[in-house]
């Protein structure tokens, strides 16, 4: 019974630990569409048409905002002082949100953004068999930190200090390691081909 009671107690405090930062997430993208609202209607009311291929010029006027909106941050984004900022933001209060690192490098790997950045792919040895896995870093000359994700959910995993001798390189790219972890390795005889 003890165990029960245990084993509840640690999986209630995971999930409320993992739930905690996505309702903020949530709550936050909820203020900033209602932002979005507020600022699209005068836009929507300039525009010409009432809908365009199908949808309603509040949606275009929203459109419109994202795409300034991109536009302009990507353009600060260029500035010296606001890249000391975002890496401040990150080592400070980012990284200690759940999964923020490897959300964070996938992201960046799916859009193309920063290639140099996504971890590498590689197959971890296990007795008899290969297990898909993320290096992370070398943390000695024998030892790596690598990240082994869980399926079909690449955000939960366990993280690990092997030697190098249990890792073999891979050519999978980023993008295809995640489509397999997503399709519970269905489609791996042709992402696969040629790349072990």
């Amino acid at each position: 019974m003890k165990k029960i009671l245990v084993a509840f107690k640690e999986t209630l405090i995971r999930g409320i630990v993992f739930m905690v930062p996505l309702m903020v997430i949530l709550i936050l993208i909820d203020k900033v569409l209602d932002k979005l609202k507020e600022l699209a209607i005068p836009i929507a009311d300039m525009l010409p048409y009432h809908s365009l291929f199908g949808i309603g010029r509040a949606y275009w006027a929203v459109f419109l905002i994202l795409l300034a909106l991109g536009l302009f941050m990507g353009l600060i984004a260029r500035l010296r002082i606001a890249a000391k900022i975002s890496n401040w933001l990150e080592d400070h209060l980012l990284h200690r949100l759940p999964g923020y690192g490897f959300m964070k490098h996938m992201g960046e790997s799916m859009i193309g953004a920063d290639k140099g950045s996504a971890y590498k792919v590689v197959l971890l040895k296990n007795e008899d068999s290969l297990q898909l896995a993320y290096a992370i870093e070398e943390v000695t000359d024998d030892l790596v930190a690598v990240y082994v994700p869980s399926v079909p959910n690449a955000f939960e995993g366990e993280l690990l200090y092997v030697s190098k001798e249990r890792i073999k390189e891979t050519a999978i790219s980023y993008k295809d390691s995640i489509k397999l972890i997503h399709c519970q390795g269905r489609g791996s005889k042709k992402i696969l081909s040629g790349k072990l």
